[in-house]
């Protein structure tokens, strides 16, 4: 029996692991530890719920773990964070940034050592993090120390890149603002982004779209790309999404609006992705206006809003509530950036990308599986339509073979034991 820990940073992070964590349990019968590096796992009650009713488990502090030293190393390291991304709205706070931008070398020191006492006390043998993780100082410590204690580290995908184009993400201060551009600028060296785990398990066509490409990529070194497989994405499967409804969100149901209208739904994405925020404008006054839909927004869950006039945001706001139950209520699906189109695609939601509001491409597009919409006035005519005719304007056969391969990676029957095979379990 192996012991195996794996790291949660946020929700996102959690919908990911979570049907990892449930195979690894019920299936290859391995010990899990969690650890998260939050105090509060905001949005995440039902998870936490599945794993204490029917896993057994809990998730642990990582803080709480380490020595009294390492510990409020970490903390410090943490409260001056929290002060530094503050610095983008007070100019004043930018000293902050840069002190912590130029003791990084002083930080690593200690991670380390304490990384290192606290993985010889569990004797982990494997540590999985997501791939966000090895941007960060916590991430890259706990990988490195993984390493020199030759235990199996693996990387999981805390979500799927979607865009087909290079320089998907605006630069400078059309992606982060003046203020930002410039605290980014001042608290230079940035941390250079590598492969640092032995492994890092994702989707089809995502050593491309996440790892080569150059602003969203971080610059991963091509000799280190042979470490990137691509096998599959467990939270996107038939299979899991019937477990978490049933199991994980215990039937629950989402209602909005009234009977015999047109439930629409829009995932709205991070505006540093190439978005035509005045045209998302548009649209969303355009979706707000109509009387025959129930229209309701999700704001992407990494936020983002701070480039986002509310004002112009009208409509039901859904943030609290689950994709999961949102897609199932609805009877379109608005997408232009976002991993979520696989939820719709996966409950039959014909999924709608409207192409004027970014200037990215996508493989919802690229394959066929999706309704293009380049303008307002041809949304308009969309929505006229009946819900029967909308849903015969995608080829439900090219959807299944797109999932197919797409997030089963053609292996629909072995995908989770090709995945955990990884893991050396």
């Amino acid at each position: 029996m192996k012991r195996v820990l794996i790291c949660i940073r946020s929700f996102n992070d959690f919908d990911q692991a979570l049907p990892i964590i449930d195979y690894i349990v019920n299936v290859s019968k391995n010990t899990v530890s969690i650890w998260s590096f939050e105090e509060k796992l905001d949005g995440c009650q039902d998870h936490l719920k599945y794993l204490n009713n029917n896993l057994g488990l809990q998730v642990e502090n990582l803080y709480e773990n380490l020595s009294k030293i390492s510990k409020n190393i970490l903390r410090l390291h943490s409260f001056l964070a929290k002060i530094s991304s503050k610095s983008t709205k007070y100019p004043l706070l930018i000293p902050i940034t840069i002190l912590v931008s130029k003791t990084r070398t002083i930080f690593n020191y200690f991670f380390r050592i304490g990384y290192s006492k606290l993985f010889r006390q569990y004797s982990f043998d494997v540590i999985m993090v997501d791939t966000g993780m090895d941007s960060t100082i916590h991430g890259q410590n706990i990988l490195l120390s993984a390493k020199e204690q030759d235990i199996c580290s693996i990387g999981y995908a805390h979500g799927y890149s979607i865009y087909s184009n290079y320089n998907s993400v605006q630069k400078g201060k059309a992606r982060h603002g003046k203020m930002k551009s410039l605290v980014l600028k001042l608290a230079k060296p940035t941390i250079k982004r590598s492969i640092y785990a032995d492994y890092y398990l994702t989707a089809k066509g995502q050593v491309f779209a996440q790892f080569k490409k150059s602003h969203a990529s971080g610059h991963y070194s091509p000799s280190e790309l042979y470490r990137v497989r691509e096998i599959g994405m467990p939270r996107y499967t038939y299979e899991w999404n019937k477990k978490y409804r049933e199991n994980v969100l215990n039937n629950q149901t989402f209602s909005y609006g009234n009977d015999g209208k047109l439930n629409v739904v829009l995932f709205m994405s991070h505006p540093q992705y190439n978005v035509i925020v005045d045209n998302l404008y548009l649209l969303i006054d355009k979706l707000f206006s109509l009387s025959n839909i129930n229209f309701v927004y999700k704001p992407h869950t990494r936020k983002g809003l701070h480039l986002i006039n509310s004002k112009y945001l009208k409509g039901f706001d859904a943030s609290e509530v689950s994709s999961v139950l949102l897609s199932e209520w609805a009877d379109i699906g608005i997408v232009y950036g976002s991993s979520i189109g696989f939820q719709l695609l996966i409950d039959n939601v014909p999924l709608i990308i409207p192409t004027f509001v970014h200037s990215n491409k996508t493989i919802f597009e690229s394959d066929g599986v999706s309704v293009v919409i380049n303008s307002i006035g041809k949304f308009t005519e969309l929505i006229s339509k009946s819900k029967p005719e909308i849903e015969n304007m995608v080829d439900k056969n090219k959807v299944n073979d797109f999932i197919l391969s797409t997030i089963y990676g053609s292996d629909k029957g072995n995908m989770m034991k090709n995945y955990c095979s990884f893991l050396k379990i």
